[in-house]
């Protein structure tokens, strides 16, 4: 973190999760928000949290879009299921 205090360098990393197919009822954006969570959460425990305000705003974004996206994915599925 002490490389990236810059939210654009920041947003440039791809995160990494542990890949692999989703199947079933799971929502992928759950998953994802819950990664960007605990990524918040660390940054939270950082003695430097100060500078990097922007960065934890730009992680709360990425989890903000990751709900709505998850609440689209609820939605397709709960209609799809009504077919």
């Amino acid at each position: 973190m002490s490389l990236y205090q810059n939210q654009d360098d920041f947003s440039n990393i791809n995160r990494i999760t542990q890949g692999g197919p989703f199947m079933g009822e799971i929502i992928i954006s759950d998953i994802y928000a819950a990664d960007w969570r605990n990524l918040l959460s660390v940054v939270d425990r950082l003695d430097m949290r100060f500078k990097l305000v922007e960065i934890k705003g730009y992680i709360s974004d990425q989890i903000n879009y990751c709900i709505k996206s998850g609440d689209i994915e609820r939605r397709g599925k709960f209609l799809d299921s009504k077919e």
